[in-house]
């Protein structure tokens, strides 16, 4: 007796149990190979891919589950004609009604039937075994489901036992030991353990293998079935992104942050402009309260060091005066003695009276020759020169000189009176050119046609009750006459002007306006209401009035007590003419004429229609271009009436000069005064008489010399003297007058008991740098001048601040509109400036740099650190495929594909552009490094962002990319075993013979199961899992590759399950099997499983096999029967 073949290794299919599945209806069918090969026949409907349908749902995600898939031709999925559901109802036959041809599909089994099957699988050589079931129903047209997983060998009378509802089938099982899971995902990781599946992909190989006939793409099946799938889409999809949603959580906060510190930072530069402004303000105001003391001071300073300085040079020239003096006697002395010595001779006195009469004559002749200059420019300007040529002409034209004087006077002061009036309306223009140019400034700046100095006023209001200034309208803003009466404009604006300028005041600020308004000195005429919270209802208005013809600015929450008040209190009759004005007690007219009962206006102040005083309306172009208008029409008035003041000006200029010239020469009482010409005639008649006596003498010559030297010396000393005397004089003059200076400034001085020149000293100078330097007498002039400078500075400065302080409540209010969640602790104010400054401190240096570091943190620490791990997964998932293809290579060299080749997988990295670009983009992400310096950081976030947000964009381009699989091309080499060399290579099946067609199949299948199973790489004898289920796989094979495939599969340790019609091709599985199955369906709704015998089997013949083995088959009953013969 022979010895029993060795048990073989691994878990095998033992036992697979049907109840209520497809048409196998109502008792449990078995089909039992029990661990060993097995074949299932059958004919076409006879339920044997149903059978292996039900092995399939046991162990195949729901999501691969193709039913049926022997029938398809291997290149298309075949029809969704069978689904879970039909198996669950028991789908069995379509017919067709009386009112329709539509099929409908005939069930066996109502919805709610419970279906069950159930598998046994068993690893003989270590006497272990587990069941598997999934117990199904229809509930509401969708297939409910309980699964349940035990140790051992169970059935599904075990499971199921005597219960019909699914609570007491689950409670019992539970009790029975069975693992029972509500869905396929808990189940599957319960089965995969408890059968040593090393996971999915074995179970999708399983799957495809069933129906698998031909590899058409080599490289798709090789990618799919045979390369080791990894988790790096779900790493990214639950880690990567999560990190880098929070990064972008971070980023927002920055910028958001940011934002806030953008918006807030005007406020504080406004709000430091408003503190420097009002600093500078309230020391130019202390600086005003001592500009006189402190003038009074430095001029005393002056003064003091003038009045030191005259002393000092008082003396000098005191001692000077003294030297000359006594110098000027001695000369004189010796003169005298001349003189006496001259007088001695014959010819001394002639000669001293012709020295008087020549210094007479040459007096007269200077005089003369002076005035005769003095007059020439006047005898010009009058054409008066041919008059100063002899003593008649000059005389006959004197008399008329007086009568020009007269004249030109006259017409100088009406020359100056023009120029003083054309001076007054020049000023007039320009002052009125710089109003319209603040007008339309503030029209342009606020976008109103209120006038300025109103505007100015209710922003100082609105800042004392804390609110922005458009929360305090005025009324005129809300109304705008209708633009089919423009016509009328000019009269209502008048009308309402009063109306129009009023502030209007809801009624929560009113008490906080009132009081500000009643302790204010405002500098103008102010009307303000009260305006109640609930408006009236909206007035009936009429076209024939007033009312009727404005529009109300609707949006507005006051326009419609605007509206009621113009109802009541401006309801007048819009009247053409006098006549019709008239009739009514209430009216206006077109020009401006206002009727009130038997009172009537007419207010010409200004022209009816002039859009430069417009009050009313939010259309603001017209009031510009008329402002801009009045500006062009004042500065040319200015420019025409300054041409007009200088021309009268020059005229009196011209008359003033002629009357002056005519004055000076009627002065000239004798021609001789102006007649040079005389005495020079005298002086030669002298001078040559003295030449005659001086030559008449030796002894006189000598005596005239000395006497000529001593008078020069004299002449020289004289005037040194008197010149020195003038100079003392002066300076006594001048030294008491500063004395008496310095005295009043020191008594004015006293006045100022608290003044303290060191302290304001340093602050003046900024003033006093852009004054005339200070001087004995201009420092009053400079007092003046400097309060002047400085109210100039402190007005220029309050403008400022004010501007400031608008811009700065414009940008609060810009913030809280922005970030409405700040409105519980700020609001628009001064009052709230410390607030917002305090907000922009917290925001700026706590909460930006926290968000900052908690960004840096998820993008070095977490993002940058995962990319570099994905990195990394997918250098470990390439060098895994690597792997896997030596291990496969391995196992294919140990196989025979012809008698003298083997087969190779070949693979290729050749990634596609789209997955290059990603590795580029992938790798610039960590190219500083897991932390990247501050420099860079930005540079890498947007490097991530844009590799992150394309995985957000395209999930599939991501699957694709990170799919290492995908990277690979690859295909099979035919290798001549006796030297390696290529012998064929195949990336299809294309253009093969069907056998050559599963012959390739059938290799690439086996390596791929081997590989997914994990066979490739363990002992012999591993627990593994081994089956594998083939239908109808040897329809297109012929009889030796049907052979060598069955053999193909044996020598690799795998358990066979073969699927398919009774006939010749199945006999060849005969011998490789331990059992054979029958699944038998005569009348279409009642499928059985049969087992049959091999003398059965080996009974019929080939050409007979077809369509007879269910009437050899002996039926085994619902419970099985005891199993096949062998």
């Amino acid at each position: 007796m022979s010895a029993a073949p060795p048990t073989p290794p691994g878990f095998r299919l033992e036992r697979l149990e049907l109840w209520n599945w497809g048409t196998f209806d109502g008792d449990v069918q078995i089909l039992e190979p029990r661990g060993g090969w097995a074949l299932l026949v059958g004919d076409n409907g006879s339920g044997k891919s149903t059978a292996i349908d039900a092995l399939r749902t046991l162990l195949v995600p729901p999501r691969i589950l193709n039913y049926n898939d022997a029938s398809g031709d291997g290149r298309r999925a075949p029809a969704r004609d069978r689904t879970r559901r039909s198996y669950v109802r028991g789908a069995w036959a379509s017919s067709s009604t009386i009112d329709s041809t539509a099929p409908t599909t005939q069930y066996l089994r109502d919805a709610g039937t419970l279906s069950a099957i159930a598998a046994v699988f068993a690893d003989g050589r270590r006497g272990v075994s587990a069941t598997v079931a999934q117990i199904l129903w229809e509930h509401e047209e969708h297939v409910r489901e309980l699964y349940a997983c035990a140790r051992g060998r169970r059935t599904l009378r075990d499971l199921i036992g005597p219960h019909t509802n699914t609570g007491e089938i689950r409670r019992a099982a539970r009790v029975a030991g069975w693992q029972v899971e509500d869905s396929f995902a808990a189940y599957a990781e319960r089965m995969r353990n408890l059968l040593c599946i090393p996971g999915d992909k074995a179970l999708e190989v399983f799957n495809r293998a069933i129906g698998m006939k031909e590899v058409s793409d080599v490289d798709a099946f090789v990618r799919q079935f045979m390369l080791p799938s990894a988790d790096t889409f779900a790493f990214i999809r639950d880690t990567v992104q999560p990190h880098y949603r929070t990064l972008l959580d971070c980023w927002a906060a920055i910028e958001r942050a940011e934002r806030q510190v953008a918006l807030l930072q005007p406020v504080a530069e406004h709000a430091a402009r408003i503190d420097e402004g009002e600093k500078r303000i309230d020391a130019w105001r202390r600086l005003q309260q001592f500009v006189e003391p402190y003038f009074a001071r430095v001029h005393l300073d002056l003064l003091r060091a003038h009045e030191g300085d005259l002393a000092a040079t008082l003396a000098t020239n005191k001692v000077a005066l003294a030297e000359v003096a006594s110098s000027i006697k001695e000369r004189r002395r010796e003169r005298d003695d001349i003189m006496t010595a001259i007088a001695a001779t014959d010819v001394g006195p002639r000669l001293q009276q012709i020295d008087n009469e020549l210094k007479h004559a040459e007096e007269a002749r200077r005089r003369a020759q002076q005035r005769r200059s003095d007059i020439e420019a006047s005898a010009q300007l009058l054409n008066a020169r041919s008059s100063l040529l002899d003593a008649a002409a000059f005389t006959a034209a004197r008399s008329g000189w007086r009568a020009r004087q007269q004249i030109e006077a006259e017409a100088a002061t009406k020359a100056e009176e023009l120029r003083a009036k054309r001076w007054h309306e020049q000023q007039l223009a320009l002052t009125l050119r710089a109003d319209r140019l603040e007008e339309l400034e503030s029209v342009q700046r606020h976008r109103v046609n209120i006038p300025r100095e109103f505007l100015v006023l209710r922003a100082r209001v609105a800042e004392a009750v804390g609110r922005t200034p458009e929360s305090m309208p005025f009324a005129g803003e809300l109304i705008e006459v209708n633009a089919a009466h423009a016509d009328w404009t000019g009269a209502i604006e008048r009308l309402l002007r009063a109306f129009g300028l009023s502030l209007l005041v809801p009624e929560d600020l009113h008490r906080t306006a009132a009081e500000f308004i009643n302790s204010t000195w405002l500098g103008l005429r102010l009307t303000f209401y009260r305006v109640p919270t609930r408006p009236p209802e909206p007035p009936t208005l009429s076209s024939e009035r007033v009312p009727g013809r404005l529009d109300f600015r609707s949006e507005h929450p006051l326009h419609r007590w605007v509206a009621a008040e113009v109802v009541r209190r401006f309801n007048h009759r819009c009247c053409a003419s006098v006549a019709e004005l008239e009739r009514v007690d209430y009216g206006i007219t077109r020009e401006g004429l206002v009727r009130n009962g038997t009172r009537h206006i007419k207010d010409d102040g200004r022209p009816v229609d002039d859009p430069g005083a417009r009050i009313l309306g939010w259309s603001i172009d017209r009031k510009i271009a008329a402002l801009r208008t009045q500006i062009d029409e004042a500065e040319q008035r200015a420019t025409r009436e300054g041409r007009a003041a200088a021309d009268a000006a020059r005229s009196a200029e011209e008359a003033r000069a002629r009357a002056d010239a005519a004055r000076e020469l009627a002065s000239i009482e004798d021609f001789s005064e102006i007649d040079p010409a005389r005495w020079s005639r005298q002086l030669i008649a002298l001078k040559a008489e003295q030449q005659t006596l001086q030559e008449s003498s030796r002894e006189m010559r000598a005596l005239r010399d000395r006497l000529t030297a001593i008078d020069k010396a004299i002449a020289t000393g004289e005037g040194e003297l008197a010149l020195l005397n003038g100079t003392i004089a002066v300076a006594e003059a001048d030294l008491e007058k500063t004395g008496q200076r310095a005295e009043a400034r020191e008594k004015q001085l006293a006045r100022f008991t608290d003044y303290d020149h060191e302290a304001v000293e340093v602050g003046f100078r900024e003033v006093t740098a852009t004054l005339p330097l200070l001087t004995l007498d201009n420092s009053d002039q400079l007092c003046t001048l400097a309060i002047q400078r400085l109210q100039g500075r402190i007005n220029n400065e309050q403008g400022r601040v004010n501007t400031a302080v608008e811009a700065m409540l414009a940008a609060m209010n810009a913030f809280v509109v922005q970030f409405p969640e700040f409105r519980q602790t700020l609001e628009p104010g001064r009052a709230y400036a410390d607030s917002f400054l305090a907000a922009l401190q917290r925001i700026e240096h706590e909460d930006l740099p926290r968000h900052r570091e908690r960004f840096e943190h998820y993008l070095n620490e977490n993002l940058v650190g995962d990319l570099l791990m994905l990195s990394r997964r997918l250098d470990e998932h390439q060098e895994a495929i690597e792997e896997r293809i030596a291990e496969i290579n391995g196992a294919l060299r140990r196989i025979d594909y012809a008698d003298d080749t083997y087969v190779q997988l070949r693979l290729v990295n050749r990634p596609s552009p789209e997955v290059a670009e990603f590795r580029r983009g992938l790798r610039a992400c960590f190219e500083h490094g897991i932390a990247p310096g501050p420099d860079e950081r930005l540079v890498i976030f947007e490097r991530v962002r844009r590799l992150l947000e394309g995985f957000q964009r395209d999930p599939d381009g991501t699957q694709r990319v990170t799919d290492v699989r995908g990277w690979f091309v690859a295909g099979v080499r035919e290798l001549r075993r006796a030297d390696d060399e290529e012998v064929n290579y195949y990336t299809a099946s294309t253009g093969k013979s069907g056998g050559q067609k599963a012959k390739l199949a059938f290799t690439i299948l086996a390596s791929a199961l081997s590989a997914q199973y994990g066979l490739s790489t363990a002992a012999e004898d591993a627990a593994n899992f081994r089956l594998v289920v083939i239908d109808e796989a040897f329809s297109r094979t012929d009889e030796s590759n049907s052979t060598r495939a069955m053999e193909l599969f044996e020598r690799l340790g795998f358990q066979l399950l073969i699927v398919g019609p009774f006939d010749a091709k199945a006999k060849l599985a005969v011998p490789f099997v331990q059992t054979v199955h029958l699944a038998s369906n005569p009348g279409g709704n009642s499928s059985k499983l049969l087992a049959l015998s091999r003398e059965q089997v080996e009974s019929v013949p080939r050409r007979e096999a077809h369509g007879t083995a269910a009437t050899m088959a002996t039926p085994t009953g619902a419970a099985g029967g005891d199993g096949p013969v062998t």
